[in-house]
């Protein structure tokens, strides 16, 4: 389920001016358990989002996401699988801004 729909599942039935601190911290201690620590900040930080236009838009006078703070999350090291190395030089290649950026990737493949 997408991160929208649980925003809207929790907070749905309320106004934007009716969301408060406590009840982010409510929602986030709902979820805590539920997904992990990373999901659970993204969902936080986009709820975050959504008031700070609010605010941009005259919906809202303070963010009440701000001041929540965001679980620590563990360092994560990926590795790309056979089939993904081919699929990004290739992206880097089509990167207008950046033409050096497929030749460092390359080089980097034969380093490691």
């Amino acid at each position: 389920m997408s991160i929208s729909k649980k925003l809207i599942d929790f907070f749905g039935e309320y106004y934007i001016d009716q969301i408060t601190m406590y009840l982010v911290e409510t929602y986030r201690s709902l979820r805590f358990g539920k997904v992990g620590v990373c999901m659970l900040n993204r969902e936080i930080i986009i709820l975050k989002g959504i008031c700070t236009k609010a605010i941009a838009w005259g919906f809202l006078f303070k963010n009440p996401v701000k001041g929540i703070k965001l679980e620590k999350e563990k360092p994560r090291l990926r590795f790309l699988a056979e089939w993904e190395r081919p699929r990004l030089i290739d992206s880097c290649g089509k990167e207008k801004k950046a033409p050096y950026l497929r030749s460092l990737v390359i080089i980097d493949y034969i380093q490691a």
